[in-house]
C-alpha cells in the first residue's frame, strides 16, 4: 500500500515510482497486489517500447502535510492522518507491506522539526494499531528539492528525524533510504519539489529492490547456525547497496569477479563517496566478531587506495571505524578482508568502501560478511606494504630499493609489485614513492576541527597597512542570465596578478550589503589589496574572485529602498548563485569545481546571505565568511523592522558530512547597526554542533573597520584543508 502525499500520487507524472515498482515486481516474479483507496486496479504506461499494465490503487493525496495543521497552508490540504482515518484506509486494504513517504509539504511550509517528530509517532501509532500483526511499514526519506525554500541541509535533517522515528519501532518499521536513490536536484521536474520521470522510475526500482530484499529475508527462517550475515554478488540486482554522497550505483555485467554481475560506482566528486550497505544492529550487535571481504576494482589507469569502513550513528555524532585497506592495480580485482573484526558499541552499523583520495568510478562484486571465529578469511596486506609490517611507508620504500641492488632482505612480491608485471623492478619503487607522496583529499571530522584550529590560533585585528596598499589583478565585468530573476544581471570578475587561462583557480564570491550592487565591495573594503598582496607573499593561494549583485527580485529590476520589501530579494540569491551565476563562471573561467575550491563571504546583508548559501549550498560551498552579518536567517526583531526568517534557530547549523572547511564571522564592537547578531549567530552554530571561528573586533563599526579583518583573515586560510 502506496501511502503518502503527492510524490506518491505522482504529480507531473501518471502514476509517478507507482507504475515503475510495478514493472519491476513483475521483473522479480513477485506475486502482489496493489491497494489502497484511490486509483484503480489497472492502468497503462508506455515503457521500453511497449505498453504496459499496472495496478493504480494507492493513498497518495496531493498537498497533504503529517497532519492537520491549523491554519492550512495556502497551497495545503489536509493532515494525511485525519485523511487515511477518514477513508478508514488502513484497517480496510489491510496490507501487509506499506510505503510511506510524507514530510515534503511540512519541510516547504517550515515547520519545526520536533513537531514534524511528534506527527510521525502520531501517524505511525494509527497505521499500526490497524496494520495486520505480521505487516510492515517503510518509512521512506523524502527526496532533495529547492522550492519554497528548500535545501539539501534541512531535507537531510528531516530525513533523520525519518530515520530516528522508523528505529524507535520493532521490527515491522524500517527506514528506507529513498532520498539516496535520487540524484539530488538532477532528478526533479522543472518546479524544482517533485522528482521528473527519471526520478520516479530511479525510486520505483529503489522500493522494488527494498521489497525484494525483505522478502528474502523473512521468506526463509535465519539459522542461528548459519555463520553468513550478508553475501552479495549482484547478479540479479544491489541487494541493498546504495551509494554515499554524489555517487550513483548500478547494476552492471561490463565488469564481474565472479558470474556476470557486479555494482558499478559513479559519479563521485569527493573520496568519501562510495557505496554501502546498512547492516542490522539485530544481526550485528556490539561485541560481535565478523569476518568481511569484498572484491574492487577500477580503471583509473594507475593505482587506487581503497577502504573499508564501518559507520555508527549518523549526522555530526558519526564515528567511523576503517578496518581494512588496499591498492589496487588499474583494471584488477582487489581483495579488501578483515579475519576478525569486532562491531563497536554504536547505532545503526553501516559498511562502506571508498577510495582514500582518488574519486573515480570503481566496481564492488562478491561481498561476503560472517560471523567470525578469526580463521574465515585470512589476513592480506596491502599494496606496497613490501616487507608485510602491516603499514606501507618509507621503510618499505628502503627494503624494495635494497632488494632491487642487492637481491637482500625480505620482499614479498604480492605487495611489492605494485605495476602487476610479474617480476619487481624499478618501476614498482617509482610507484611505491608516488603512492607515499599522494596527499590526503578526504578529510576525517578531526581533521577539519585541527584546521580550523590551525586558523583559529593565527586569527588577528591587526592587519598590516602593507596589505592594503595596490590592488593588482585585472577586473572584468560581465552580464549573465538570471533564471531566479528573470533578467540580466551583472557582476565583477577579479583575475589575480599573473592570471593564466590554461590553468585552473578556485572562486571566491564576495557579497555587498544592502542597496549595493556588484561594484559595492571592489573598491574601499580591501578585498582586492588584501588578495594582490597576500597571493604576491605566498600567504594567499591565486584564486578567481567575483563580486556579486545580490538582488533578484523577478517583479523588481531595483531594489526599491523599502527594507522590509527588498529583503526577500536578496534571500532569492541563494537560487540565483548556484542555478545562473555559478554556472556562468564555470562555464566561461578556468575555476577548479567543488565545495573545497568555493567559497563565499559579503559584508552586512552581504554577511547574512553569505551564511544562508553556506548553509543551503552545503553540497557546493566549503568556506563560508560573514563580516558584520545583518539579521533575519531566524525569526526577529531589530530596531529597523519585524523579521520573518528564513529558518529556525534550531536548522542553523551544518552537519557531516557537509561541514564547512572554514566558517568564520566577524563583528565590531562599535557596531550600532547589526548590533550583538553576528555572535548570536556564532553562538547558534557552536550550540549546534557546527565549528566556526568568532572575531570580536575592538573598535570596530559597520563598515570597512569590520570587514578588512574579516577579509585578512579569510582569505590567508581559503582553500587549504
Amino acid at each position: 500500500m502506496p501511502i503518502g502525499d503527492s510524490i506518491t500520487f505522482g504529480y507531473g507524472e501518471d502514476g509517478g515510482y507507482r507504475k515503475y515498482l510495478d514493472y519491476a515486481l513483475k521483473q522479480k516474479d513477485i506475486a502482489f497486489d496493489m491497494v489502497g483507496p484511490e486509483g484503480k486496479s489497472s492502468a497503462s504506461f508506455n515503457y521500453k517500447g511497449q505498453s504496459c499494465q499496472y495496478d493504480d490503487n494507492h493513498a497518495g493525496y496531493s498537498g497533504y502535510t503529517i497532519k492537520q495543521q491549523y491554519p492550512i497552508p495556502s497551497w495545503g490540504e489536509n493532515g494525511l492522518l485525519e485523511k487515511l482515518k477518514a477513508k478508514n484506509a488502513v484497517k480496510q486494504a489491510q496490507p501487509d507491506i506499506v510505503l510511506l513517504i510524507i514530510g515534503t509539504n511540512d519541510m516547504t511550509a517550515n515547520r519545526n522539526l520536533t513537531d514534524c517528530e511528534s506527527d510521525l509517532h502520531t501517524l505511525m501509532d494509527y497505521i499500526l494499531a490497524d496494520l495486520p500483526e505480521d505487516g510492515t511499514v517503510f518509512m521512506g526519506s523524502i527526496p532533495d528539492f529547492t522550492a519554497y525554500g528548500g535545501n539539501a541541509q534541512r531535507v537531510a535533517n528531516y530525513n533523520n528525524i525519518v530515520k530516528k522515528v522508523a528505529e524507535s519501532y520493532g521490527d515491522n518499521v524500517r527506514f528506507a533510504d529513498v532520498h539516496g536513490s535520487l540524484n539530488g536536484e538532477a532528478d526533479l521536474q522543472s518546479d524544482k519539489l517533485h522528482p521528473s520521470g527519471a526520478g520516479y522510475e530511479k525510486m520505483g526500482r529503489y522500493w522494488a529492490d527494498v521489497i525484494g530484499d525483505y522478502l528474502d529475508e523473512t521468506s526463509v527462517p535465519e539459522d542461528p547456525d548459519n555463520p553468513v550475515i550478508l553475501y552479495s554478488d549482484f547478479e540479479s540486482g544491489l541487494s541493498g547497496w546504495q551509494g554515499r554522497g554524489e555517487a550513483s550505483v548500478s547494476r552492471t555485467t561490463d565488469a564481474a569477479a565472479a558470474g556476470s554481475g557486479a555494482a558499478e560506482v559513479t559519479g563521485r566528486t569527493a573520496a568519501w563517496n562510495g557505496i554501502a550497505y546498512a547492516l542490522s544492529s539485530r544481526k550485528c550487535p556490539a561485541g560481535m566478531h565478523i569476518s568481511v571481504q569484498a572484491q574492487v576494482m577500477q580503471r583509473s589507469g594507475a593505482p587506487v587506495h581503497f577502504k573499508m569502513t564501518m559507520q555508527y550513528g549518523s549526522g555530526s555524532s558519526a564515528v567511523y571505524d576503517t578496518f581494512a585497506e588496499g591498492d589496487a592495480a588499474s583494471g584488477q580485482w582487489l581483495t579488501l578482508s578483515a579475519a576478525d573484526y569486532t562491531m563497536q558499541d554504536g547505532e545503526n552499523p553501516v559498511l562502506y568502501i571508498e577510495t582514500d583520495t582518488d574519486r573515480c568510478d570503481f566496481w564492488l562484486d562478491e561481498v561476503t560478511v560472517m560471523k567470525s571465529d578469526g580463521s574465515q578469511i585470512p589476513a592480506n596486506y596491502k599494496k606496497g606494504d613490501a616487507d608485510h609490517s602491516g603499514t606501507a611507508d618509507g621503510r618499505d620504500a628502503s627494503a624494495l630499493l635494497d632488494w632491487l641492488l642487492t637481491k637482500g632482505g625480505d620482499i614479498y612480491a604480492d605487495t611489492a609489485d605494485l605495476d602487476v608485471s610479474g617480476a619487481l623492478s624499478a618501476a614498482d619503487l617509482t610507484l611505491l614513492k608516488r603512492m607515499l607522496m599522494q596527499s590526503e583529499e578526504q578529510h576525517t571530522d578531526e581533521e577539519r576541527k585541527a584546521y580550523m584550529t590551525t586558523v583559529r590560533e593565527q586569527i588577528t585585528t591587526s592587519v598590516p597597512a602593507s596589505v592594503l596598499q595596490n590592488a593588482g589583478g585585472k577586473l572584468e565585468h560581465i552580464t549573465y542570465f538570471s533564471k531566479t530573476a528573470n533578467r540580466d544581471k551583472g557582476a565583477n570578475v577579479w583575475l589575480p596578478p599573473g592570471y593564466d587561462s590554461s590553468k585552473e583557480y578556485p572562486v571566491f564570491y564576495v557579497n555587498h550589503g544592502y542597496g549595493g550592487d556588484e561594484s559595492a565591495m571592489v573598491s574601499g573594503m580591501g578585498v582586492r589589496e588584501i588578495a594582490t598582496n597576500l597571493i604576491g607573499s605566498g600567504d594567499a593561494v591565486p584564486m578567481i574572485i567575483v563580486f556579486t549583485n545580490q538582488y533578484s527580485d523577478p517583479a523588481h529590476p531595483q531594489q526599491t529602498g523599502n527594507g522590509q520589501a527588498d529583503v526577500p530579494g536578496y534571500d532569492l540569491f541563494v537560487e540565483d548563485l548556484p542555478g545562473s551565476l555559478m554556472p556562468y563562471i564555470e562555464s566561461h573561467y578556468p575555476v577548479k569545481t567543488g565545495r573545497e575550491n568555493t567559497a563565499v563571504a559579503g559584508f552586512s546583508m552581504g554577511g547574512r546571505e553569505s551564511l544562508y548559501i553556506g548553509m543551503k549550498c552545503c553540497g557546493k560551498v566549503g568556506y563560508i565568511g560573514a563580516a558584520a552579518p545583518a539579521p533575519g536567517i531566524f525569526p526577529t526583531r531589530d530596531q529597523f523592522m519585524e523579521h520573518p526568517g528564513v529558518m529556525s534557530k534550531d536548522d542553523m547549523r551544518i552537519d557531516a558530512p557537509y561541514e564547512p572547511y572554514v566558517l568564520m564571522i566577524a563583528g565590531g564592537t562599535n557596531d550600532g547597526m547589526v548590533g550583538s547578531y553576528p555572535e548570536q549567530y556564532h553562538e547558534l552554530f557552536s550550540a549546534h554542533g557546527t565549528e566556526n571561528i568568532f572575531i570580536p573586533v575592538p573598535g570596530g563599526g559597520h563598515d570597512s573597520s569590520t570587514v578588512i579583518p574579516l577579509m585578512y583573515n579569510f582569505i590567508r586560510c581559503l582553500f587549504k584543508a
